[in-house]
């Protein structure tokens, strides 16, 4: 058994921010799911659609014990993105949101052996250790593909003659998460950076705070 235990707004946040990368394509039900990983001593919850990669760290208030490699199914992170706190029982009290107050927590446990049924996540709001309201879902068989690694971390270099295009539906992802991390009206601007070696198409990352990193897969320029 494995558990994440999240402050509201931490879980929120990232539930929103992730749903806007996770696949909705129910033909590879194992991108159709968040998965916690370790990379590189961090912990990240990621989500991929093919497209693009959303990857969000996991802080010091964020709390795992168990396995790694869990998965947290598009489902439950669309039941996590519609709470609203003023219909919980203590309301939007300031101590729903932050550690203490309000928490998520994610329990996952493993089929039974030699059972073909898969595992099972039960998602719980929980305050002061007592479960408000919860939720159970199925999580699929099959390992999550490696894509917290994608992100080159070193310096990113593009080069003046590489030009590529973004279609409408990454313009909308990299809008969607500057508006959840920096604010609709913020008026700030997003780096993007890409590095493309010989002029070769390679993925375009931008981060966003210190906690979301994103990559969205560009097409050639053609004129």
């Amino acid at each position: 058994m494995s558990t994440l235990t999240m402050p509201l707004d931490d879980a929120m946040l990232a539930s929103k921010a992730l749903l806007n990368h996770v696949s909705k394509d129910d033909i590879t039900p194992i991108i159709c799911q968040a998965a916690a990983v370790v990379y590189r001593g961090n912990r990240y919850l990621v989500a991929t659609d093919r497209y693009s990669i959303g990857r969000f760290l996991l802080g010091d208030q964020d709390v795992f014990e168990g396995d790694f490699d869990v998965m947290i199914p598009r489902g439950a992170l669309l039941w996590i993105s519609k709470i609203v706190p003023k219909g919980l029982r203590r309301g939007s009290a300031p101590a729903a949101f932050h550690k203490g107050g309000y928490e998520v927590r994610f329990t996952w446990s493993a089929p039974l052996p030699d059972s073909f049924r898969a595992g099972e996540i039960q998602v719980a709001i929980v305050f002061a250790g007592e479960v408000e309201r919860s939720q159970m879902y199925d999580v699929p068989y099959g390992t999550y593909p490696p894509v917290a690694g994608l992100w080159r971390e070193d310096d990113v270099v593009q080069e003046a003659t590489t030009q590529v295009s973004l279609s409408y539906q990454s313009l909308s992802k990299i809008a969607a998460d500057i508006a959840l991390f920096e604010g609709k009206n913020s008026g700030h601007s997003v780096i993007l950076q890409m590095h493309s070696p010989d002029g070769k198409i390679a993925p375009v990352q931008y981060r966003l705070g210190d906690r979301w990193t994103a990559v969205v897969q560009p097409n050639r320029y053609l004129k």
